[in-house]
């Protein structure tokens, strides 16, 4: 831990690696308005130093032994609220890691490849109290909310088909591929069909191959004459089918 007492913008360096401090220390060093107060090589130290110092700001780490920068950001905020201001200083800009550090109430995410002219700017930026975020961070945040209406969407349609029974699951499937024809009642009337064909099934099979009569089907004897279609039979006559009795 390295400590110097001066006045100005003052600053406290959080990483774990000694040459990244050194960097950042010759960095802002350079800037008359700003001074390093002290250094720390994990959250743990961190969280005593900046007890004892108070800094207007705190360059942390993010991936640190003992105690991670996300996790000693928390709880300085919680102890001091605006009094002390975290800009996460991290090599990796995942949208998880990014929106951790900003719900726990850090005040900036900058990478550690941000040009050292930006990096005072966003010192200062930060100590006035205002957010600040490199460039390729806010694009990645601006993309993340661009789409999570589309996420919003998907995950209710997934909430929705989790709901089905696996009939209407098949159904959904078939609809989308152009299987089905009528998506509107596809079980009912399948079962019915299939209900049908199992009687019109066993109706064959008692009757011997042939339809069972009904009622207007009755079994005509073989002797039955054809009814004619005209009226021209007389009530009196006897039969059709031979010539007229001589008297």
């Amino acid at each position: 831990m390295v400590e110097q007492d001066v006045g100005g913008v003052e600053v406290v360096l959080v990483d774990d690696e000694a040459l990244v401090r050194a960097g950042l220390r010759m960095i802002l060093g350079g800037a008359p308005d700003i001074t390093v107060l002290a250094e720390a090589g994990d959250g743990l130290e961190a969280l005593d130093v900046v007890a004892r110092h108070r800094p207007d700001v705190v360059l942390m780490d993010i991936r640190m032994p003992r105690l991670d920068g996300i996790s000693a950001c928390d709880q300085m905020v919680r102890r001091y609220a605006d009094d002390v201001r975290v800009i996460v200083l991290t090599t990796f800009d995942t949208d998880d890691l990014i929106l951790r550090a900003l719900r726990v109430g850090a005040s900036g995410f900058l990478l550690k490849d941000t040009p050292p002219d930006r990096l005072v700017q966003a010192v200062r930026a930060v100590a006035d109290g205002e957010p600040m975020l490199s460039p390729t961070i806010t694009a990645s945040l601006m993309s993340r909310v661009a789409s999570s209406g589309d996420d919003d969407r998907g995950a209710a349609a997934r909430h929705r088909l989790d709901r089905l029974t696996d009939r209407e699951r098949e159904v959904a499937i078939g609809v989308g591929e152009g299987s089905v024809q009528r998506p509107d009642r596809p079980a009912a009337l399948s079962e019915r069909a299939d209900h049908q064909g199992a009687r019109l099934a066993g109706a064959h099979q008692v009757g011997g191959g042939q339809p069972r009569p009904g009622r207007d089907h009755r079994p005509r004897r073989a002797t039955e004459p054809l009814k004619p279609r005209g009226s021209g039979a007389r009530r009196g006559s006897r039969g059709t089918g031979g010539p007229p009795r001589s008297s």
